[in-house]
């Protein structure tokens, strides 16, 4: 049974690293977590992966109340040798995985009165460093795609921010986010 005072959370690359600390936090604070992580070799694309986890939390819990966007790849690449599909497998899964998500959580939201969306960006949207022209890309888009949805969303009380974390240490590995 879902008490009134608990949230549902959707958090996306919760497997490791930043989104696990998110997701543990907000299991700590009487909240249903739903816990995304994507393999990426399952061949699934992006799109039909998110509409099939929206789906199922509207199926189990009705709503959504906070989505937070932390899926993400970091790859260095030299620029002039990165490839077209890996500079489109770094934006589709950095950036326009978090779209579709947030589109499809705004729906389930507007069920509810409204919601939050979180985006994890990076300092990396703001400056750089060589052979990340990628990922940088993806994570400045971000702001920009934070930005015009807060505008678009807002009518359906939905707030959309974003934070910018720089290298976070995990534990067997440093994360770039």
């Amino acid at each position: 049974m879902i008490v009134k005072s608990q949230k549902i959370v959707v958090i996306t690359g919760a497997g490791r690293g930043i989104g696990r600390s998110i997701a543990l936090e907000f299991s700590n604070r009487v909240a249903i977590v739903v816990v995304a992580e994507i393999n990426e070799t399952n061949g699934l694309s992006v799109c039909s992966e998110i509409e099939a986890l929206m789906k199922t939390v509207e199926k189990e819990f009705g709503c959504i109340d906070v989505l937070i966007n932390n899926a993400g790849l970091s790859e260095f690449s030299d620029p002039l040798v990165i490839d077209e599909l890996n500079w489109d497998r770094i934006l589709d899964t950095n950036l326009k995985g978090l779209f579709f998500a947030s589109r499809e959580a705004v729906k389930l939201m507007m069920k509810n009165g409204g919601g939050s969306i979180v985006n994890i960006a990076s300092t990396r949207a703001l400056m750089s460093e060589p052979n990340s022209e990628a990922y940088a890309a993806s994570k400045g888009g971000i702001l920009a795609l934070t930005h015009a949805m807060a505008a678009s969303f807002s009518q359906y009380n939905v707030t959309v921010n974003a934070i910018l974390p720089g290298w976070i240490e995990t534990g067997d590995y440093s994360v770039l986010r």
